[in-house]
C-alpha cells in the first residue's frame, strides 16, 4: 500500500468517527453523500467506528455488500432490514414475501434472520415474474438520471430502492408497483440470527 493510500485510510476512519460522534442514534451517511462516495472511491480498506470502537474493517466492497450488523448497514444508508425465517431450500419467508437469499443456504431451517435488501437489488417485475413479485405502493419517486430513487410501502415495511425502468413506465406515487428483488442484492446480517423450531 502506498503512503497516499495509508493516509486516505486513516482520514476515512477519523471522518467516520466524527460523523458518528459516539451516539447510538445516528443519521445514516448515504452512499450518495460526498463522504461515502469519496471514501469508497479512494480507500483500499475502510473502518466503521461506533462510540470509539471499530465495528467493521474491510474493503469498500466487503463493507457495503456484507455489513457486520444493522448499525453499519444504516450508517451506510441502507435502511432495508427485513425480519424473516429460513425455510427448506434456502429461501426466507418475510413480511414482504418469499425471498431467495443465497446466504440462507447454510443456515438451519427455522432460524430467524434479518435480510438486508440493498437499494440496487430491485427491478420492475416482468410479466413472467409477476406471480412471484414483491408488491407494494409507491410513496414517492425521484428521477436521478440513470435510475429513480423510489420509496415503496409494502405490508407495513418501507423500502428505499434504486430502480432502473429500462424504457418501461414506472408507477406514479399512489400506484401499485411489482418488483423483483435480485438474490445478488440480498444478504443476511450476522447479528440477526436466532435459532428456533421450524413452523
Amino acid at each position: 500500500m502506498t503512503k497516499t493510500r495509508a493516509v486516505v485510510n486513516i482520514v476515512l476512519a477519523v471522518l467516520l468517527l466524527g460523523a458518528c460522534g459516539g451516539k447510538k442514534d445516528v443519521k445514516p451517511v448515504t452512499e450518495e453523500s460526498k463522504l461515502a462516495r469519496e471514501a469508497f472511491a479512494l480507500a483500499d480498506r475502510v473502518a466503521i467506528l461506533r462510540a470509539g470502537r471499530i465495528v467493521q474493517v474491510g474493503t469498500p466492497e466487503e463493507v457495503y455488500c456484507h455489513p457486520a450488523d444493522a448499525f453499519v448497514a444504516r450508517f451506510l444508508g441502507i435502511p432495508n432490514l427485513i425480519e424473516g425465517r429460513v425455510h427448506e431450500g434456502g429461501w426466507v419467508e418475510t413480511e414482504i414475501g418469499r425471498l431467495t437469499v443465497p446466504a440462507a443456504q447454510g443456515v438451519a431451517v427455522g432460524t430467524q434472520v434479518t435480510v438486508l435488501v440493498r437499494p440496487e437489488a430491485a427491478t420492475l417485475a416482468t410479466e413472467e415474474e409477476a406471480p412471484h413479485a414483491v408488491r407494494g405502493q409507491v410513496i414517492e419517486r425521484s428521477f436521478r438520471g440513470g435510475h429513480y430513487q423510489v420509496r415503496v410501502a409494502c405490508n407495513g415495511q418501507t423500502l428505499a430502492l434504486e430502480v432502473r425502468p429500462l424504457g418501461r413506465p414506472l408507477p406514479a406515487p399512489g400506484e401499485e408497483i411489482a418488483l423483483t428483488l435480485r438474490p445478488a442484492g440480498l444478504s443476511l446480517l450476522s447479528d440477526g440470527f436466532a435459532s428456533s423450531d421450524p413452523p
